[in-house]
């Protein structure tokens, strides 16, 4: 007997930054996933800075501190 599959994937925000981080450039929001073994990842057309970013915040999913300005929490809604 296996694991249950799940009927909707469960996944995480993730900021795409490169090795060497410029910190005055926003960078673009990536909703991560796991189906059927394979990791997805989908642009979520939400651009970033990573000073406004808190990787641990939505329960460990990530969201957008409110220093990004008064857009920050209907961003985090989404």
């Amino acid at each position: 007997m296996g694991r249950p599959k799940r009927l909707y994937p469960l996944g995480k925000y993730r900021l795409r930054t490169p090795k060497v981080v410029d910190k005055e450039k926003a960078y673009p929001v990536e909703l991560e996933y796991t189906w059927n073994r394979q990791v997805i990842r989908k642009t979520t057309n939400v651009f970033v800075k990573v000073a406004d970013w808190n990787q641990n915040g939505n329960q460990g999913r990530g969201e957008i501190r409110a220093s990004h300005g008064g857009e920050s929490k209907r961003l985090n809604q989404l």
